[in-house]
């Protein structure tokens, strides 16, 4: 049953799909008014949210660098294969620390008793925030060590320049689009485990160095 905390957030959640519509970006709160046309980052009354944050619009619209659109409303048969895998119950969340002693580890017991391997594990920015609390950082890559891996496991990653962190060389059309934030870069899980293992991770930025 959920907690009255648990329903709260699903009426804000499914309030700002309602309100934003999709021009809806990660700085749209309740009560803005969304106008404009699908641009990058759509457009909002009032206050002047938006801050060249992408909106639901272009999300959904983007490509990647060969110009396919991998998103889930890009076609109809994208959008029923993620409603058949939806309505299996295969897609299930799992709320946690990436540092703690539970979340990451329950999941390496039983991916290890079904014999399967991880193929991708999406950061975000995460790992940032991580290496900015005392040793997280270094716990969250044990944790990570626990994971069944082989050579296709993937960290998928983004980072953001103006902290320091160098960002890999991107195609120009890419880089126009990104317009400098927040660009997803991949990173071999086993190659990051060895090297966290071999005391070759010690910053972020080390981090960052083996991403393209």
């Amino acid at each position: 049953m959920l907690s009255d905390s648990d329903s709260k957030l699903l009426e804000y959640t499914y309030g700002a799909f309602f309100g934003g519509g999709p021009q809806m970006t990660y700085n749209y709160r309740p009560g803005m008014i969304t106008y404009g046309g699908g641009g990058f980052g759509g457009r909002f009354g009032g206050r002047g949210f938006g801050g060249g944050m992408p909106s639901y619009a272009s999300l959904q619209n983007a490509t990647d660098s060969a110009g396919k659109n991998w998103a889930y409303l890009a076609t109809e048969a994208n959008y029923r294969w993620l409603k058949d895998f939806e309505s299996k119950n295969l897609l299930v969340p799992i709320v946690g620390d990436f540092a703690g002693p539970k979340a990451i580890r329950s999941v390496a017991e039983y991916l290890k008793s079904h014999h399967a391997v991880v193929s991708a594990f999406y950061t975000s920015n995460v790992e940032q925030y991580l290496f900015m609390q005392s040793d997280d950082w270094s716990r969250y890559y044990k944790n990570v060590s626990m994971l069944p891996l082989d050579g296709n496991s993937m960290f998928i990653r983004s980072i953001g320049g103006g902290r320091g962190y160098a960002m890999p060389a991107r195609p120009a059309a890419q880089q126009a689009f990104l317009g400098g934030r927040l660009p997803s870069v991949t990173c071999s899980m086993l190659d990051l485990v060895k090297a966290f293992n071999d005391g070759k991770i010690m910053q972020y930025s080390d981090v960052i160095a083996m991403s393209r």
